[in-house]
Formats: structure tokens, C-alpha cells, sequence
């Protein structure tokens, strides 16, 4: 089974709040574009991305990206970026969404926004988790999480660091930094009372548990997770939690119970449309029923499973239910049958691997790009920092070089003043030949007193 976990994007504003967000960003562009503006429509982009369309957000992240650089406003900038970062990431487009969190990070650097450089990790971190680049995901969330406990950030802005890298660890079969992180979060996520949150991360712990081979603990996790969902309606969440379930119960040959999760399971699917999920389960059901010695109910079942999974994008799962088809016939006693199945499973499984390496390969070749971009970009902020370095320098010389020429050798007993050619003349003459004044004579009361007494 898939592992039915993932990381986090932190949002703050429901659906209603955003929706007061939108009036207030209607009134602002009314009056002269300024930095409020901007900031509201920056806000409204990034927490739109659970709820608007993904052309709005991306309108509105533009904007507010034109205006923060009209303005000189970096930090909004850099917020901007972000969010075209992750709608970048939506649509599979994760060289330019990476480019776009490195020039976020450069924007968050320049103005020392500690807040909004902890955010950009935690983005990269997304989208190299969306690859499939793992390690680079938790190297990324380590960091965000080192800036967010430096800088003093909420309790709850810090569980979704430690939601992230234990995400990261239980992909990496790191099962006990992957509990101590999920440890962290439910301590904050229990009593913020959003059970949305909770209920992800009962899923995870079902998934870390399961890992474990820990059945009981893994039920218990599962079955909050899936109250909490059916509670919040949310149906897809849902049948992912029951198909787990599911899934547990058939390995330690409840196959009863495992037949009613995934037939609860696959009407959740059926009923938020859900081809992934509807597929696998058919598939997982008609495995169910084999096993239980009932071939003959199986049949339609994968037989559906089939027609689904033809699509190119669930390879995943036609190698399941083909596995499946080999064990039907078999049960059936249709043995040449069952031969010609595992042919095609074989064929299948050959063009998988050989799909699984081209995508491998490009990640890597993409991932070598970005790298190399990366460097590139560092040896031309390093170059940029050399140079200002020697400007500042040069800078500081020549000033040097005009102080010194500013100085005029003046003789200490009679006060005459040495030329650039070497001559020594009275000091009025020789102001009087470099700029425009003009002396007139008088005489101080000392020099009246040496020269003719009282």
C-alpha cells in the first residue's frame, strides 16, 4: 500500500475570514497602491491556494509582486515568489518553482526577514517532497524548523516543521525520529482543537505504527483518524483512512473486516469521484474475495479495476490488479489463462522499471540543473559581495587620497605656504592665487600691542 501521508503548507485564515480579506483588498485598490495593498494581496494569494482557483491566486500573487517591486518592498516580493512557488509545484513544474524559492530566499535575505526565510525552506522542502527527493525535503524542513526555533515562532507554526520532517522520516524508514517529530506536533495540534490537523496526523501515526508492525497501536490511530474525518465530511481523507484500515486487517487475515473498510471505502470514493482511489479499491476488494475463496465476486471487480487503471497515470495500480487477475484465474482453475495474465504481468512490470528509471533519471537531471543554478547563483552573489568589497575600499583610498591632498604645508615660525613646485610664499597670496577671495588688511589688538605698545 501506498503510504497515505504528506507535508504541510501553513495556513491561518478560513474561508470566511478570506472572504473579508477579499472586501478589504477591493477597498485598498480604490485608494493609492501602497504598501498595505500589497501585503493584503499577498496574504489573500497565499491562503487562496486552499480555496480559489489557482488562476486567482496566481493573478493576485502577480500583482502584489509588480506593486512590492514598484515599491522597494523586498519582503512582499519574496511573498510573492512563494506563492507563484507553489502554484509552480500544483502543476508539476518543480525546476521552475525551485528557481522561484531561491530568488524568495535572496529577496528574505537582503532585508534579514528571518520569518520569511524559515518559510521559503519550508516550501523548497514541498517541492522537493513532491519529487520524490526526500532527503533534500527533510534537509530543507531542518533548516526552516533551526530559524523558527531561533527566532522564537509559535508553538504551532513549529509543529508544522516537526509534521514535515517526521513526514520526511517515515518516507525514509527513519521510524523513531519520525515518532519523536510526530510526538512534538500532537502536543500542539491536541489542544489547538483543529481536528482537521489531528486527524492527519493520526493517519501518519497509523502509517508509522503500521511501519512498526505494531497492529494494535496502528487501528487505534487509524480509527481517530477516521472519526475525526467522517465528523468533518471530509469523504476523500476518509476512504484513503478506511482503505488502510482495510489493508491492516488483511494482512493479519481479518479479510471480513477487511471486505467491509474497503467496501465503505469505495463508496466514499465512488461518491467524490475519485478514480485513484476507486481503482485501488475494486482492486484490493477483488483481492479480499479470492482469498476468501469467492473468485466468482471478484471478477467484476477487477475487471472495472482494469478500465480504470488503463489510464498512463495509474501504473501503480494496473500492476496490482494484474497481480490480481493471475491470482482469479488460478482460483478459477483456468491455468493457461492464468499463464497469459502473468505474461502481461511480467511485460508490465518490465515497462514499469523501465518507466521508474526514465523518472529517475530526469529527477536526478533535474535536480543536477537545479543545483548547478543554484551554484551559479551563489558565485554571483559571492562575485557581487567581492566586488562591493573593493568598491567600499577603492572608495575609502580615494577619500584618503583627498584628505591628503586637502593638507598644505604651512611653515610653523612664519607662516608660509609651499606651492606644488616647491616655493614658499604668504599664505593670503597664495589663497588668493587658488580661489577667488580677496584680502583686505587690518591689524589684531596683539600684534598692535607687540608693535607699538600700550
Amino acid at each position: 500500500m501506498k503510504a497515505a501521508f504528506g507535508t504541510a503548507k501553513e495556513a491561518d485564515l478560513d474561508r470566511t475570514e478570506l472572504g473579508k480579506l477579499e472586501v478589504k483588498v477591493e477597498a485598498l485598490r480604490k485608494l493609492p497602491p501602497g504598501a498595505e495593498l500589497a501585503g493584503s494581496l499577498n496574504t489573500l494569494a497565499w491562503e487562496g491556494l486552499y480555496y480559489l482557483e489557482p488562476a486567482q491566486s496566481e493573478a493576485l500573487a502577480l500583482e502584489a509582486g509588480e506593486l512590492a517591486e514598484k515599491l522597494g518592498l523586498e519582503g512582499e516580493r519574496a511573498r510573492s515568489l512563494l506563492t507563484m512557488a507553489v502554484l509552480k509545484q500544483d502543476t508539476g513544474d518543480f525546476r521552475e518553482a525551485l528557481l522561484l524559492c531561491r530568488k524568495a530566499m535572496e529577496a528574505y535575505e537582503s532585508v534579514n526577514d528571518k520569518r520569511g526565510m524559515a518559510a521559503a525552506h519550508g516550501t523548497t522542502g514541498n517541492i522537493h517532497w513532491s519529487q520524490g527527493v526526500i532527503e533534500k525535503a527533510l534537509e530543507h524542513h531542518l533548516a526552516s524548523l533551526k530559524i523558527k526555533l531561533e527566532t522564537g515562532a509559535s508553538p504551532d507554526i513549529i509543529a508544522h516543521s516537526h509534521f514535515n520532517i517526521g513526514s520526511c522520516c517515515l518516507n525514509l524508514e527513519q521510524l523513531e525520529r519520525a515518532e519523536e517529530a510526530y510526538e512534538q506536533v500532537r502536543m500542539t495540534w491536541e489542544n489547538s482543537g483543529d481536528r482537521s490537523r489531528v486527524a492527519f496526523l493520526y493517519n501518519n501515526m497509523g502509517s508509522l505504527y503500521m511501519k512498526r508492525g505494531d497492529t494494535t497501536a496502528a487501528l487505534d490511530y487509524l480509527g481517530k483518524a477516521l472519526a475525526l474525518r467522517l465528523e468533518l465530511g471530509q469523504k476523500k481523507n476518509a476512504a484513503s483512512t478506511l482503505s488502510a484500515i482495510g489493508d491492516l486487517h488483511r494482512q493479519t487475515g481479518d479479510l471480513r473486516m477487511a471486505l467491509d473498510c474497503y467496501s465503505r471505502s469505495l463508496c466514499l470514493y465512488r461518491e467524490c469521484e475519485n478514480t485513484r482511489g476507486t481503482a485501488y479499491t475494486l482492486c484490493r476488494t477483488a483481492g479480499a474475495h479470492i482469498s476468501l475463496g469467492s473468485p466468482e465476486l471478484a471478477a467484476p471487480l477487477l475487471e472495472e479495476a482494469l478500465e480504470i487503471s488503463a489510464d498512463g497515470e495509474l501504473r501503480e495500480i494496473s500492476l496490482l490488479c494484474h497481480e490480481e487477475m493471475v491470482n482469479l484465474e488460478d482460483a478459477l482453475g483456468r491455468f493457461e489463462s492464468a499463464l497469459s495474465w502473468a505474461r502481461k504481468l511480467m511485460k508490465l512490470r518490465e515497462e514499469f522499471l523501465n518507466w521508474e528509471s526514465m523518472e529517475r533519471i530526469e529527477r536526478l537531471q533535474l535536480q543536477f540543473d537545479i543545483e548547478n543554478t543554484e551554484r551559479e547563483a551563489e558565485i554571483h552573489r559571492l562575485r557581487n559581495v567581492e566586488l562591493t568589497r573593493a568598491n567600499r575600499e577603492l572608495l575609502e583610498a580615494l577619500e584618503h587620497v583627498k584628505r591628503l591632498q586637502s593638507m598644505l604645508p604651512i611653515c610653523c615660525n612664519c607662516k608660509k605656504i609651499r606651492d606644488d613646485s616647491g616655493y614658499w610664499e604668504q599664505i593670503d597670496l597664495y589663497i588668493s592665487r587658488h580661489s577667488d577671495t580677496r584680502f583686505s588688511h587690518g591689524i589684531c589688538p596683539d600684534c598692535y600691542r607687540k608693535l607699538y605698545g600700550q
